[in-house]
């Protein structure tokens, strides 16, 4: 999982550097209202499980999919913003303690989450910027297993990040980063590599 995720990364960076060796006159970034979107991978963690009863093991996923919308304020140095996310995964197989793996059909995950964050933006020239952050919110899992679905409450979730950005011009960005998600009351995290495009207006 870590060298697909370093990869995916470095391939990310390669083509921003690429930008910036193309364009690097760029106009520097505007502050104001900011409306921001991301797709990207998401490579969700094994969960384990225990009905207290003897039957416990854990779900693995397939490599999913993950997206988001946000609207805030860019202040020059620093990003607030509120955001809707979602991430799905198709459940691969699980390991039943005494048992094996036992393969999981037509099976998915899906998370979705509100999120209230903030990004540090670091400058890096004219028109390169570097940022990191988290954000805090809440979000819901649903888990569909061959044609029956559970969904969980919204609980409390948490993501760290960190990231590009290049600056093209007329208040447009384009940039890729890595976000830590969880979901801490059902075991849920996700580990997202993403290309993200932002306007300030």
């Amino acid at each position: 999982m870590m060298r697909r995720l370093l990869g995916q990364t470095a391939m990310a960076a390669g083509i921003l550097f690429g930008f910036g060796a193309i364009n690097a006159q760029a106009e520097e970034q505007p502050t104001g209202l900011r409306i921001h979107g991301f797709i990207g991978t998401s490579d969700v963690d094994s969960i384990p499980f225990d009905d207290g009863e003897g039957f416990s093991g854990e779900i693995s996923f397939s490599d999913g999919a993950s997206g988001g919308v946000s609207i805030g304020a860019d202040l020059g140095n620093f990003v607030v913003e509120a955001e809707f996310a979602a991430r799905s995964a198709d459940l691969d197989q699980a390991y039943v303690d005494g048992t094996g793996y036992v393969v999981i059909p037509s099976s998915d995950a899906q998370v979705n989450a509100v999120m209230a964050n903030g990004w540090w933006q670091i400058p890096v020239g004219s028109a390169f910027e570097l940022y990191l952050g988290g954000g805090l919110g809440l979000a819901e899992v649903e888990v569909n297993i061959a044609g029956y679905s559970a969904e969980s409450d919204a609980e409390l979730a948490w993501q760290l990040g960190a990231g590009a950005a290049f600056n093209i011009g007329k208040g447009f960005s384009i940039g890729a980063g890595y976000r830590r998600f969880e979901v801490d009351d059902v075991d849920v995290a996700t580990n997202d590599i993403f290309f993200e495009v932002a306007k300030v207006f």
